[in-house]
């Protein structure tokens, strides 16, 4: 008995193929087992072992394969969660086979070592790429109309993460998340302090109006009571939108010590600067 090498397929639980497995997907890995001997072989135990992937469920033990009989093995399994910050992963796999009884068999194609990827629970390329272009328009335009009204640049700091949000799964390297979460809260932090120079504005013109100089805000106490509100919502929840977007719905991640904390520490450090 032998594993075809060029067999190996992903396969959801109506049978359709799949390109790869997604983190928190349960699909299934089947294998075709083929006795290209002469003879019956008896008593094929199998084996799965995979680092990235949860092994669900194996196949049962095939007691009899006859000459030139192919069996189907199939595993099901579910992609693990990945850290926060990725995009992709490997998952390192071995197949193998054992059989009881199989006189002059060749043990070197018993067993298949292989290579699974597994991707993060986001938006397919043509959505991610839709979504993208779509935020950035609206960015460029929002804007556009800041010098018309300043409450355009809070729009355009939520378009603005929400972009990034999607360019973060445009693209697979392993350096290309951390730089996109660090773009992200440039963009706020940048966005944040250009709201700031608002306050600049309104104490000169308060000096002018003291000084019985014509000025531009009628009230300036309630300018500086908006203008608070304004950075308050730009500290609290932009970034917020982005975390989604990256996790994706329903949001996936490792549950672990390191991605708790370095979120958590992401979110804080970034809201401290602004």
């Amino acid at each position: 008995p032998m594993i075809d090498p060029d067999s190996q397929r992903i396969v959801d639980a109506d049978g359709n193929e799949l390109e790869l497995i997604m983190e928190g997907q349960t699909a299934y890995l089947e294998f075709d087992l083929k006795n290209e001997g002469t003879a019956l072989a008896v008593g094929i135990g199998s084996q799965l072992v995979c680092e990235g992937l949860v092994i669900e469920d194996a196949p049962s033990y095939v007691p009899f394969l006859a000459e030139g009989v192919v069996e189907t093995l199939r595993w099901r399994v579910t992609g693990e969660t990945l850290d926060w910050w990725e995009q992709r992963r490997g998952a390192e796999c071995t197949v193998s086979i054992v059989s009881s009884y199989a006189l002059n068999n060749i043990v070197e194609n018993d067993e298949l070592s292989f290579t699974q990827q597994v991707d993060s629970n986001a938006p397919t390329t043509l959505t991610s790429f839709a979504g993208f272009g779509i935020a950035l328009i609206i960015t460029i335009g929002l804007l556009g109309l800041t010098n018309q009204n300043e409450k355009y640049r809070l729009g355009a700091v939520y378009s603005g993460v929400v972009m990034l949000g999607f360019l973060f799964h445009l693209y697979d390297a392993l350096w290309w998340g951390p730089v996109t979460i660090a773009l992200a809260s440039l963009w706020v932090w940048r966005m944040a302090w250009r709201s700031s120079e608002e306050f600049r504005y309104i104490h000169e013109d308060y000096q002018r109006a003291r000084k019985g100089i014509s000025t531009i805000y009628a009230d300036h106490f309630q300018a500086l009571t908006d203008s608070r509100r304004q950075l308050t919502i730009i500290l609290s929840l932009p970034l917020l939108g982005f975390v989604g977007v990256v996790l994706g719905l329903p949001p996936q991640m490792t549950p672990d010590e390191a991605n708790l904390v370095t979120l958590v520490g992401y979110m804080l450090v970034s809201t401290m600067v602004v």
